[in-house]
């Protein structure tokens, strides 16, 4: 019985041996096949992984040009931007020392047009110019030469004596404008003016007179008719014997028209209140 089983069990050695043996070759071939093609797509993997990393690397080198030609226009746009501000400046700069330039060359052209006008005479001077137009010439030109300045002192001295008998009379005055005419240029615009000082007593002392007389008049007991004849007579009267030109005394001229304004409105009218304005 030992024996049996003994021979049993090495039968079924035999048996598995040989069935190992006999499975045993073909797969080996197909083991190597897969070995084979394994290690062939472990290396198209590898080949891919290195295509892949060399492409990554050509990414990662595009990107990092990107990055440096965007850094590059960030730096050109801010530097444009730089130069703009720059040439604004520069433009604005230079515009207004443009305008200061064109103002400057302005009002030198004006200032010699101003001064081109005093190479004229005195007597011209005179008759075309007042005080107030003197005083702003003066004030725009400023520092000038000297020719110019004796005139506008000239100018002044007469245009002040001119007003010293177009206000009320005032002696003082009258005489200082007289001593200071004899200082300038005897035109014959000065002559005239010093005859017109000469005469403002004689004109204010006659309008006086004559507001005295016309004030007689009113206390008298008269016609209409004739009470606006003899007003009349004595207006002319004062007018013919005093040469009086109304445009030489200012002053006196309002206080004339103002009586007869007073007695062409009603004849009765008092009017010896004027006489506070002599």
């Amino acid at each position: 019985m030992k024996k049996f089983i003994l021979r049993t069990l090495f039968l079924c050695s035999v048996l598995v041996v040989c069935s190992i043996e006999g499975y045993a070759q073909p797969d080996s071939k197909a083991v190597k096949e897969l070995k084979a093609q394994k290690a062939k797509n472990e290396k198209e993997i590898k080949k891919k992984e290195t295509e892949i990393n060399k492409n990554n690397e050509t990414i990662s080198k595009q990107d990092d040009l990107i990055e440096k030609q965007l850094a590059e226009i960030d730096s050109m746009k801010n530097g444009a931007i730089t130069c703009k501000e720059e040439m604004d400046d520069q433009y604005e700069a230079g515009e207004e020392a443009g305008i200061e330039e064109g103002k400057a060359a302005g009002r030198k052209e004006v200032s010699d047009k101003i001064l081109q006008a005093y190479t004229g005479s005195l007597e011209t001077l005179m008759a075309s110019y007042t005080m107030q137009m003197i005083e702003k010439d003066a004030l725009f030109v400023g520092n000038t030469d000297d020719a110019v300045k004796k005139k506008w002192e000239a100018l002044k001295i007469y245009f002040e004596a001119k007003n010293s008998v177009a206000v009320k009379y005032n002696d003082t005055k009258l005489n200082e404008a007289t001593e200071k005419l004899k200082t300038i240029e005897q035109t014959e615009s000065v002559k005239t003016l010093a005859s017109i000082i000469e005469n403002y007593q004689k004109n204010n002392d006659g309008l006086k007179a004559l507001i005295e007389k016309i004030t007689e008049i009113d206390k008298k007991q008269l016609a209409a008719a004739t009470k606006k004849s003899q007003l009349q007579q004595e207006i002319s009267s004062f007018i013919y014997d005093n040469s009086f030109n109304f445009v030489d005394y200012k002053h006196l001229s309002n206080i004339l028209l103002g009586v007869i304004e007073k007695k062409q409105q009603n004849p009765d009218n008092n009017i010896s209140n004027f006489s506070n304005e002599l």
